[in-house]
């Protein structure tokens, strides 16, 4: 009877982030439709916290609020929350609506990193 060799089990190693950079594709910037926010809060934000505000598409992930960020400005961000802003009723006389849906993105930047508004 002839003994068959065992196979031995791969060791699985952690895998590190992958870099964005890799995947950055032209355009990104306005498929997510980065627009800051410029109100008293988050210019006290960005100035304390290093945070910026930005409305984006509804449909954006962080990662593409990443990349469109790296594309727009070049500062990779450190974080990103997003939230979704939502809706609200209105009326206007006897008629009853609602306000659209948003989403609002907070860009995190690295220590020592800064991005102009004005762009």
């Amino acid at each position: 009877m002839a003994i068959l060799p065992t196979k031995k089990k791969k060791s699985v190693k952690s895998v590190a982030v992958k870099s964005v950079s890799k995947k950055v594709s032209t355009g990104a910037a306005s498929r997510v439709d980065l627009h800051p926010i410029v109100t008293e809060k988050t210019i006290r934000v960005s100035g304390t916290s290093n945070t910026f505000a930005f409305r984006v598409r509804t449909t954006a992930t962080k990662h593409e609020v990443i990349i469109a960020v790296l594309e727009k400005y070049g500062v990779k961000p450190a974080s990103v929350r997003t939230l979704t802003a939502s809706r609200k009723t209105r009326r206007r006389g006897r008629s009853v609506g609602t306000t659209s849906r948003w989403k609002k993105a907070y860009v995190t930047l690295p220590a020592g990193k800064t991005i102009d508004l004005t762009v």
